[in-house]
Protein backbone atom coordinates (compact mmCIF):
# COMPACT_ATOMS: atom_id res chain seq x y z
CA UNK A 1 0.00 0.00 0.00
CA UNK A 2 3.06 2.64 1.35
CA UNK A 3 4.52 1.43 -2.44
CA UNK A 4 1.76 2.58 -4.45
CA UNK A 5 1.47 6.05 -2.62
CA UNK A 6 5.37 6.70 -3.45
CA UNK A 7 5.08 4.88 -6.96
CA UNK A 8 4.74 8.21 -8.89
CA UNK A 9 7.28 10.07 -7.12
CA UNK A 10 9.63 7.19 -7.76
CA UNK A 11 8.54 7.00 -11.58
CA UNK A 12 8.88 11.25 -11.72
CA UNK A 13 12.34 11.00 -10.09
CA UNK A 14 13.89 8.47 -12.16
CA UNK A 15 12.90 10.70 -15.27
CA UNK A 16 14.38 13.54 -13.28
CA UNK A 17 17.42 11.75 -12.69
CA UNK A 18 17.98 10.82 -16.36
CA UNK A 19 18.42 14.80 -17.27
CA UNK A 20 21.64 15.91 -15.94
CA UNK A 21 20.61 19.52 -16.36
CA UNK A 22 17.61 20.15 -14.87
CA UNK A 23 18.95 18.12 -11.81
CA UNK A 24 21.77 20.77 -11.87
CA UNK A 25 19.79 23.72 -11.98
CA UNK A 26 17.32 22.42 -9.28
CA UNK A 27 20.76 21.61 -6.86
CA UNK A 28 21.86 24.92 -7.85
CA UNK A 29 18.08 26.60 -7.07
CA UNK A 30 18.39 24.77 -3.62
CA UNK A 31 21.87 25.95 -2.96
CA UNK A 32 21.27 28.92 -3.57
CA UNK A 33 18.30 29.48 -1.22
CA UNK A 34 19.62 27.51 1.25
CA UNK A 35 22.23 30.39 2.02
CA UNK A 36 19.78 32.95 1.66
CA UNK A 37 17.58 31.52 4.46
CA UNK A 38 20.51 30.41 6.51
CA UNK A 39 21.76 34.15 6.27
CA UNK A 40 25.24 32.90 4.63
CA UNK A 41 25.38 35.20 2.16
CA UNK A 42 24.49 38.10 4.01
CA UNK A 43 26.85 37.25 6.37
CA UNK A 44 29.73 37.00 3.82
CA UNK A 45 28.46 40.76 2.58
CA UNK A 46 28.79 42.13 6.27
CA UNK A 47 32.43 40.87 6.37
CA UNK A 48 33.11 42.06 2.98
CA UNK A 49 32.01 45.64 4.03
CA UNK A 50 33.78 45.40 7.76
CA UNK A 51 36.99 44.48 5.79
CA UNK A 52 37.00 47.20 3.66
CA UNK A 53 36.02 49.66 6.61
CA UNK A 54 39.10 47.84 8.22
CA UNK A 55 41.54 47.90 5.26
CA UNK A 56 40.54 52.29 5.02
CA UNK A 57 41.29 52.71 8.61
CA UNK A 58 44.73 51.08 8.34
CA UNK A 59 45.23 52.96 5.26
CA UNK A 60 44.63 56.19 7.47
CA UNK A 61 46.39 54.89 10.53
CA UNK A 62 49.45 54.41 8.39
CA UNK A 63 49.35 57.65 6.90
CA UNK A 64 49.08 59.35 10.43
CA UNK A 65 51.99 57.30 11.56
CA UNK A 66 54.60 58.76 8.70
CA UNK A 67 53.07 62.35 9.47
CA UNK A 68 53.90 61.40 13.11
CA UNK A 69 57.71 59.80 12.42
CA UNK A 70 58.22 62.96 10.31
CA UNK A 71 57.40 65.18 13.35
CA UNK A 72 59.86 62.58 15.00
CA UNK A 73 62.47 63.03 12.67
CA UNK A 74 61.80 66.96 12.29
CA UNK A 75 62.26 67.15 16.59
CA UNK A 76 65.23 65.78 17.25
CA UNK A 77 67.01 68.59 14.72
CA UNK A 78 68.32 71.69 16.99
CA UNK A 79 66.51 73.95 15.17
CA UNK A 80 63.32 72.66 15.86
CA UNK A 81 64.21 72.57 19.69
CA UNK A 82 65.61 76.57 19.28
CA UNK A 83 62.17 77.34 17.58
CA UNK A 84 60.12 75.28 19.80
CA UNK A 85 62.14 77.29 22.98
CA UNK A 86 61.81 80.64 21.19
CA UNK A 87 57.59 80.33 21.02
CA UNK A 88 57.06 78.40 24.01
CA UNK A 89 59.43 80.29 26.46
CA UNK A 90 59.80 83.26 24.59
CA UNK A 91 63.84 82.35 24.90
CA UNK A 92 65.98 84.56 22.63
CA UNK A 93 69.12 84.78 21.16
CA UNK A 94 72.10 86.50 22.10
CA UNK A 95 72.41 89.72 19.99
CA UNK A 96 68.47 89.20 19.09
CA UNK A 97 66.44 92.60 19.38
CA UNK A 98 63.34 92.41 21.71
CA UNK A 99 60.56 94.62 22.15
CA UNK A 100 58.74 94.54 25.21
CA UNK A 101 55.19 96.14 24.57
CA UNK A 102 53.09 97.02 27.83
CA UNK A 103 49.81 94.98 28.48
CA UNK A 104 46.84 96.67 27.84
CA UNK A 105 45.01 95.69 31.00
CA UNK A 106 47.65 96.90 32.61
CA UNK A 107 47.50 100.24 30.60
CA UNK A 108 43.38 100.38 31.66
CA UNK A 109 43.83 99.30 35.38
CA UNK A 110 46.75 101.50 35.69
CA UNK A 111 44.36 104.86 34.76
CA UNK A 112 41.60 104.07 37.29
CA UNK A 113 44.03 104.10 40.64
Amino acid sequence: MIGQLFKPFFVFLNKLLHQPLKVLFICLAVLFFSLIIQGHLFQLWRLHQSAQKLQQTIKTVRHQTHVLENKVKNASGLHFIEMEARERYDLVRKGDLVFVFPNEEENQGGDHE
